[in-house]
């Protein structure tokens, strides 16, 4: 249960950081992230968006290493 467990966490991870990633590009989806003041990020926010991806990869790399389906020799 437990390596089902780090496999889910892994995934949302990846997903969020997809959505990261999105918004740094300038999707217009940035009214549901950072408060909502605008549809499109302002630099600086794209810059902490894309600082949270890097984050949430990481993360994800972790729970994929606690699910021994990566990293084994870690």
């Amino acid at each position: 249960m437990g390596r089902l467990a780090a496999r889910g966490a892994a995934a949302f991870c990846m997903a969020f950081a997809l959505f990261q990633v999105a918004l740094v590009l300038g999707a217009p989806l940035g009214a549901m992230t950072w408060g909502g003041s605008s549809p499109i990020l302002a630099p600086a926010m794209r810059a902490a968006s894309a600082a949270a991806a890097v984050y949430l990869l990481l993360a994800a790399a972790a729970m994929l290493v606690r699910s021994r389906d990566w990293g084994r020799s870690l």
